[in-house]
């Protein structure tokens, strides 16, 4: 089966309300747990370095809540503003207060989630992404996406890829 769901994760309210992000930690561990209980063959969660806010405290605690959940497949981003988003918008109009960690940062903050995902029975897949079982656990998105197939985003500000076109949820 090869039915996958995959959500965004941070475990600090004040980080993810500075991002725009319009979910609270609870309602994002609530969407988990149901997304268990649905029975999708594959879950995922994203975890975002370097938001507006995130300090290295805080980045921590969402990895060590991240692996505390376990799911199948972990994808890790670094944030990137692109400039037609509300973030971008906020930063740019001087409506935020922000402050983002530098590239060097990231880096090092994903290289360490890497590692701790590896000591916690993660194996890396790719630049961004690590399974529990490589075979088992394919990144769809990565692998079919690539060569042209459908990829339909369900979420809050999820991507799509639909008959050559790509998609974003309002």
């Amino acid at each position: 089966d090869a039915r996958a769901c995959s959500g965004n994760f941070f475990i600090d309210d004040e980080v993810l309300a500075k991002n725009g992000r319009i979910h609270s930690v609870r309602e994002a561990e609530r969407a988990y747990a149901d997304i268990r209980r649905t029975g999708f063959a594959i879950v995922n969660i994203d975890l975002m370095a370097g938001l507006v806010g995130e300090s290295d405290e805080s980045f921590h605690r969402s990895l060590d809540r991240v692996i505390e959940l376990g799911p199948d497949t972990v994808t890790i981003y670094q944030l990137e503003i692109p400039l037609n988003t509300p973030l971008y918008k906020a930063i740019r109009d001087g409506r935020l207060e922000w402050h983002l960690p530098s590239w060097d940062v990231k880096r090092a903050r994903l290289e360490e989630a890497f590692a701790r995902l590896e000591r916690a029975g993660y194996a890396r897949r790719d630049a961004y992404a690590a399974a529990r079982d490589t075979d088992r656990h394919r990144f769809l998105y990565m692998t079919e996406q690539y060569r042209g197939a459908d990829l339909l985003g369900i979420g809050a500000s999820a991507f799509s890829y639909l008959n050559g076109v790509h998609h974003q949820n309002l």
